[in-house]
């Protein structure tokens, strides 16, 4: 299964033949019972909620199903949690607010809830950290809070670097300094990720690879194509076999 929520994609499944790769997003990966195995370059480690840096090396092994869940690093959500692993590039990651979204699938899984409730409740669940996230404003820069903000209204756009730095009062030039120097990446890269989430909602409706692509705003699907490997290792065909 494959979900789209906001700044967020989900994969809800078996991973076995996964191979070693890294990607922009920041991944928390959960199982309801037994644990997975998750191999970095030096390190193999077992866990049920395993919180996962931006671009470490990393494959996963479940025999049972799991689920990924991948988030824009500077989304309000993202930010929140890559603020959590501080130092570490993976931590075992455990919270009030995942265990409802733990439940929310068993309870799918066991055809208690449809599709349309498990997207509900997960919502409601991931809800709970945009609140924590703005409330302590992790990006120690309200300008950048409301950029972030801004951007997450309009996440369907390719917002132009002089609309968001009028939001924030600033020059061009010095919000793309200030955005990276507070996000850790660049505002191309983050809108890179928008025009991605773009395409994925588009080919959940329905619409084809190439199409996606360009309802997205990439130059043609081979761009598409390579963007979205170098972000999650693999290419668009092979992730939406599994839908």
């Amino acid at each position: 299964m494959i979900l789209s929520l906001e700044s967020i994609w989900i994969y809800a499944g078996t991973i076995q033949k996964n191979t070693m790769h890294s990607h922009f997003a920041l991944q928390l990966t959960i199982t309801e019972e037994k644990p997975f195995t998750a191999d970095f370059h030096n390190n193999s480690v077992s866990s049920r909620s395993l919180l996962i840096r931006n671009n470490v090396k990393h494959k996963l092994h479940s025999d049972e199903i799991l689920v990924n869940l991948l988030f824009n690093p500077c989304s309000s959500a993202g930010h929140f949690l890559f603020a959590q692993l501080k130092d570490h590039n993976w931590i075992d990651y455990h919270a009030s607010w995942l265990d409802s979204i733990k439940a929310s699938f068993s309870q799918y899984y066991k055809q208690k809830i449809d599709q349309e409730q498990l997207v509900q409740s997960v919502s409601e669940g991931i809800s709970q950290i945009y609140c924590l996230c703005r409330e302590r404003n992790h990006f120690d820069d309200q300008r950048i809070s409301d950029a972030v903000s801004y951007l997450e209204e309009h996440s369907m756009e390719v917002v132009p670097v002089e609309e968001i730095a009028s939001v924030c009062s600033l020059s061009p030039d010095r919000f793309l300094h200030l955005f990276k120097e507070k996000t850790g990446i660049t505002y191309r890269r983050f809108q890179l990720w928008n025009k991605l989430h773009h395409a994925f909602q588009c080919v959940l409706s329905g619409m084809s690879l190439t199409d996606s692509a360009y309802e997205a705003g990439f130059a043609d699907s081979s761009h598409f194509s390579r963007t979205f490997r170098e972000t999650f290792g693999e290419l668009p065909g092979k992730i939406f076999k599994m839908k």
